[in-house]
């Protein structure tokens, strides 16, 4: 991460203290919420399809190469960069 605080903490502390914006609020934390799951579902995926490779495969330098690829995809949308 950037040391900034994440976007749905950031968010979760404003919908505590804010009353007057709760609309706008609510909207982002949805949002945000809508992102998490679908970066979840990416990392899920990504993790069955390495334990697919690793029960398929003798562990060659090729099948690593793809699982770090598809991990390093992963991360980057978890951690926000990459949209």
């Amino acid at each position: 991460m950037n040391g900034q605080k994440p976007e749905a903490l950031r968010l979760a502390e404003h919908m505590e203290i804010s009353v007057s914006h709760a609309a706008a609020v609510r909207d982002k934390a949805a949002a945000e919420l809508r992102r998490l799951h679908e970066v979840n579902a990416e990392l899920l995926n990504a993790c069955q399809e390495a334990m697919k490779d690793y029960k398929q495969a003798d562990c060659r330098d090729d099948i690593l190469f793809e699982w770090t690829e598809i991990m390093e995809k992963a991360i980057a949308k978890a951690t926000g960069e990459q949209q």
